[in-house]
């Protein structure tokens, strides 16, 4: 089995065994969609601004003291997004106000394991393109 079938079956699982969650997407810093999946199959183009926004916010809370910001989770009035950074990506859930927020926080090291080759690949990206200056 490739990569990418391996992600997509993660993510269909995650789907699965999580309450309430409706939609994942995996970005990198700059808001390149890498993957996604949704139990609705309606995936909004606009939430996937929301990837590079948090990398940058996450940037300048880190220069506050307190460590490097792992993950944010935003309250809306229908539904809550956790966005979680693994180095170079992103890592976005999206759910219903009954989606289970500890639970995905305690999974944070399991999507550090399940995407390692992605965070690995992106990364060299992200190198090999500073090191041209693009």
């Amino acid at each position: 089995m490739n990569q990418l079938q391996d992600t997509q079956n993660f993510l269909l699982n995650l789907l699965e065994k999580i309450f309430g969650l409706e939609t994942i997407y995996i970005t990198d810093n700059q808001g390149v969609v890498l993957d996604q999946i949704s139990k609705t199959q309606n995936i909004q183009k606009k939430e996937f601004i929301f990837g590079p926004l948090f990398a940058n916010l996450s940037n300048q809370t880190s220069k506050l003291g307190f460590g490097e910001n792992q993950s944010i989770t935003t309250f809306y009035k229908e539904k809550i997004m956790v966005q979680i950074q693994l180095n170079s990506i992103i890592l976005s859930l999206i759910g219903d106000l009954d989606l289970n927020v500890g639970l995905i926080d305690s999974y944070i090291p399991t999507f550090t394991q399940a995407f390692q080759h992605l965070i690995e690949t992106v990364g060299e990206i992200e190198k090999n393109k500073k090191e041209i200056n693009l």
